[in-house]
């Protein structure tokens, strides 16, 4: 399922949302916001662990 990675600053104060929830804690583990559509699609749930494989623009996959 091909997707749109986006960042947002923690300490951003534009958007009534609880960023500073999504501070990555030590590890590999980096904690996520996904929309209802692509939970549904890809069958998640709140708390589920999943990996994203990241494609360069020539279409190889990055370490």
């Amino acid at each position: 399922m091909s997707a749109v990675l986006k960042g947002m600053p923690s300490d951003q104060e534009v958007l009534k949302f609880p960023s500073h929830m999504l501070q990555a804690p030590d590890g590999d583990m980096v904690p996520v916001v996904i929309g209802q559509s692509m939970a549904k699609s890809s069958r998640l749930s709140e708390g589920d662990i999943f990996s994203i494989r990241v494609r360069d623009i020539n279409g190889t996959l990055m370490p």
